[in-house]
């Protein structure tokens, strides 16, 4: 009789693990299926704003770095001929932060609004370098410490600005690798 009632208890028991084992399978199904929908309707909602900021990431780097090739070619007192490019450049950056605006986080925003201002400033500066530099050989009364200043002055900009852009590579790249 007790081995009976036991084997009884014993076969209920099974049948209740079994029914608690599906009735586990059947609700983990469900959460993962809902996981799965959730996901991708997800990765359907971010994927063209992801895809579009990559790309304006990518489009805005490569003509930052085109812009710092441009401000390279500005050494010295020389290469006044090259700063209608740099500032061509320095133009289609500008053009192309204010496009992008809204797909771009707003601290790299502001980092690279800084960065441009930072090379307006080189900009303006060359541009009086230049002139101190025509007038002087022109004869006019222009120190040579005045010169030296302004270079000084620019090749610290530059310096500056060369830091700056490895910084923001850095930046860009790990905001690129959260959105991913």
């Amino acid at each position: 009789l007790v081995k009976s009632i036991a084997h009884e208890y014993d076969k209920e028991l099974r049948q209740l693990e079994n029914d608690l084992r599906r009735q586990t399978d059947t609700e983990l199904a469900k959460l993962n299926a809902n996981l799965s929908k959730e996901l991708e309707l997800a990765r359907l909602k971010l994927g063209p704003y992801s895809s579009s900021q990559f790309t304006a990431y990518n489009e805005i780097w490569v003509n930052l770095l085109k812009l710092k090739e441009s401000m390279r070619k500005l050494r010295g007192y020389g290469g006044e001929g090259d700063l209608h490019p740099f500032v061509n450049q320095l133009i289609l950056v500008y053009e192309l932060l204010d496009k992008n605006a809204l797909l771009i986080a707003p601290k790299e925003y502001d980092e690279l609004k800084f960065i441009m201002n930072e090379f307006l400033n080189f900009r303006m500066d060359k541009e009086i370098l230049f002139q101190l530099f025509k007038d002087k050989q022109s004869g006019d009364p222009v120190s040579q410490e005045e010169i030296n200043s302004f270079l000084a002055k620019t090749q610290n900009t530059r310096g500056r600005l060369e830091n700056k852009i490895d910084e923001l590579r850095h930046i860009m790249r790990k905001q690129i690798a959260a959105e991913t």
